[in-house]
């Protein structure tokens, strides 16, 4: 991949902009992108720039109030390069509680491909914690006070093994995007056209949250004709 039209680009530049977790003081955000073979980071040029691939949040307190909101507002950004859309990068997230004095607990773990197409997008990253095997080690956790954790926080995004995982469902991050791809044509791929480049509107939290009601509700209804 040394010529540079061998190759299409993808730019990623953002934010991990805030979590919400329930049961926590202060969280910090563990981040790392995994990305196939094929793929690899485009080194920027300059003085003393680089890339960074994986890294970690400031500690964010609880904001005061109900909700149970982490605040980081914490910047991303990096390019790949590569010949096959096959192992489109993704970014691998663990949630880690802080004791302060600088040791971290993971708590939560999830993750999220890139964007598969250029623009602006904002997503929220649904979280989940690995639970004990038996009752005698979800005893032994509770009193020596560290939950089960994956030793590779990769795993997450991975498919062999997972299936014989027990996990349970908490909290959620939300990512800002900004993603620029180039030179995909060239290699008879277009990339995926969002909603905003096709000219249509998103829905609003309120429109999808009823086009969910009616879904439901018709499936309701044709479970009843069934039986």
């Amino acid at each position: 991949m040394e010529d540079k039209e061998e190759f299409f680009t993808v730019v990623v530049s953002g934010q991990i902009e805030s979590a919400e977790f329930p049961g926590a003081s202060s969280l910090c955000c563990v981040y790392s992108f995994e990305y196939g073979h094929d793929w690899e980071i485009t080194k920027p040029t300059g003085v003393d720039q680089v890339t960074i691939e994986n890294g970690i949040t400031q500690v964010s307190l609880r904001k005061s109030g109900n909700q149970p909101l982490y605040v980081w507002n914490f910047p991303i950004e990096i390019a790949f390069r590569s010949t096959n859309i096959s192992g489109w990068p993704k970014l691998i997230l663990t949630i880690a509680e802080s004791n302060g004095k600088s040791k971290y607990k993971p708590i939560g773990y999830g993750w999220i491909h890139i964007p598969l197409s250029p623009g602006q997008f904002v997503n929220t990253v649904k979280l989940f914690s690995p639970q004990n095997s038996s009752l005698f080690q979800s005893i032994l956790s509770t009193i020596l006070q560290k939950p089960p954790q994956f030793i590779n926080p990769s795993f997450v995004a991975q498919n062999n093994g997972r299936e014989v995982v027990r996990v349970s469902s908490k909290g959620s991050v939300r990512i800002r995007w900004n993603v620029m791809i180039k030179n995909m044509i060239k290699f008879g791929l277009e990339p995926h056209k969002s909603i905003e480049s096709r000219g249509l509107t998103p829905l609003t939290e309120e429109e999808e949250a009823m086009l969910e009601q009616t879904l439901t509700e018709q499936k309701q209804i044709l479970q009843q004709r069934i039986e």
